[in-house]
Formats: C-alpha cells, structure tokens, sequence
C-alpha cells in the first residue's frame, strides 16, 4: 500500500532513486536567503495566491514585522494587514501563528 508506506518501503525508494540519479548532496543551508520557517510561512502564504502575490505578502510582512517574536507579539490586525495583499490574510495569519506558538510551545 503506497499510500501508508513502510520504513522499509522508504528505505528501499530512496535506494532505487540513488542508483538512478546518483546520491543526493547535502547543501550547506548557511547562505540561504530563507530559514525553514520563513519557507513554511512563504507556503502558507502562497496558497490560492501567485507566487508575486505571496512573495509581496512576504516581503511586506517581514518589513512590517522582521522577526517571528515580532509577529506574536503585534498588535490584533497588524500582521493580517501586512500580508492582506496576499489575500485570505485572516486565515493564513491565524495559521502562522498556531505554528509560531507551537514551536514556542514544543521547544
């Protein structure tokens, strides 16, 4: 069932996908313009949106708000208004912040 696969069944996916495009390479994340939570709010925001739209969305928000605390600890509306270029602002901000507050939460 490939739909619930195994550990082994993974295993045994990533074996053939080597043998057939060579073994990935690990990057060094360091220059990335973006850390991996940047990027899950980046595909927060880019839902039922284009990919300028969202990338405005972005870019208005981290301006806006530059840092994640900064995010949590805005005033109601502001974060939303950031990003409401994006369109869906109320959910997709409601969204982030469950995730900011869960990561607090768990770590």
């Amino acid at each position: 069932d490939y739909s619930n696969p195994t550990e082994t069944l993974c295993y045994l996916a990533h074996r053939e996908l080597c043998d057939l495009y060579g073994k990935p390479k690990r990057e060094d994340c360091s220059h990335r313009e973006f850390s991996l939570l940047d990027s899950l709010c980046r595909t927060i925001l880019s839902q039922n949106t284009t990919d300028n739209t969202s990338a405005r969305a972005f870019a208005n928000l981290k301006r806006t708000l530059p840092t994640w605390k900064d995010v949590l600890n805005a005033a109601p509306g502001v974060a939303e208004e950031a990003i409401r270029c994006g369109g869906l602002a109320d959910v997709k901000m409601h969204r982030i912040r469950l995730i900011l507050l869960s990561i607090l939460d768990e770590y």
